[in-house]
């Protein structure tokens, strides 16, 4: 009987230790998320500042690419012919066309529109992709699995989560 008395004594007892180690990582993890925030605060002023700096030279590359670009759309076809691309000494200018497929109204969404395309089988617009379903596997027996090159391995991570927001 005493053995069971010794043994709840020493189990509180580690318990206890582990809950007193807890309560220390709260405590150590309460000053990295201090530390941290001062350090974005420290980066957030140095972002202001730096762009604080940089406004004039933004500013002018703003207005000097507008300078370009009224300049060769004045003289487009003069300067660039058939070319989309117009090269000079200091680099180069260019003009690229792009199309992008928007949807026409705001109640329309994309998966509206793959319903309808599925409806009316036009299957040529609609990308499918083909991937393992890893959970269904996980539910086959090993020697299916071994059929396909396939094992299961079960790996056990431990964890020590303080309870913050008590601590």
């Amino acid at each position: 009987m005493t053995a069971d008395i010794e043994g709840r004594d020493y189990c509180q007892a580690q318990r206890e230790e582990m809950n007193a180690v807890l309560g220390l990582i709260a405590a150590h993890q309460r000053e990295i998320d201090r530390i941290e925030v001062e350090l974005n605060e420290g980066i957030d002023n140095l972002k202001a500042v730096a762009a604080q700096a940089a406004r004039f030279h933004l500013e002018a590359v703003e207005e000097g690419t507008a300078r370009i670009k009224a300049t060769a759309l004045a003289d487009r076809k003069e300067l660039f012919g058939e070319s989309k691309t117009l090269s000079l000494t200091h680099g180069e200018v260019g003009f690229r066309a792009s199309t992008a497929l928007c949807l026409a109204t705001k109640k329309q969404t994309w998966d509206k529109v793959l319903d309808e395309l599925l409806t009316t089988g036009r299957l040529d617009a609609v990308r499918i992709s083909k991937e393992v379903n890893k959970d269904v596997l996980k539910t086959w027996t090993p020697s299916a699995l071994a059929n396909y090159g396939l094992t299961l391995k079960t790996t056990e991570k431990f964890f020590a989560k303080p309870d913050m927001e008590r601590l």
